[in-house]
């Protein structure tokens, strides 16, 4: 059976409390998922955004603006997957590798 999950070579600094300390705007959220659901909207209260189509490209355009507004530092691969990175207070690389099977 494969595991597609992954896991640190090595744990993160800290206690994790940070992660206690997490906080959703959600009126934010929401805001921001009804203006996305804008782009490339059909009837019905759909949405379609084909991928390498101009919405599929506007929907993404979006998505990394607010993501740089955010201070995140945005990459984005060959295939158009974006990802956000928050820079850490300090500066380690963590390493993932695949968990072992079980």
């Amino acid at each position: 059976m494969f595991h597609n999950r992954i896991e640190p070579d090595r744990p993160p600094a800290g206690n994790g409390a940070m992660q206690d300390n997490l906080r959703i705007n959600g009126d934010r959220l929401s805001q921001r998922l009804q203006e996305l659901a804008q782009i490339g909207r059909i009837a019905g209260d759909g949405v379609c955004r084909l991928a390498l189509s101009d919405e599929d490209r506007a929907g993404r355009d979006r998505v990394v603006g607010w993501m740089r507004d955010l201070g995140l530092a945005v990459k984005i691969d060959t295939i158009g997957n974006v990802v956000g990175v928050r820079a850490g207070r300090e500066h380690q690389e963590i390493f993932l590798r695949p968990l072992p099977r079980q």
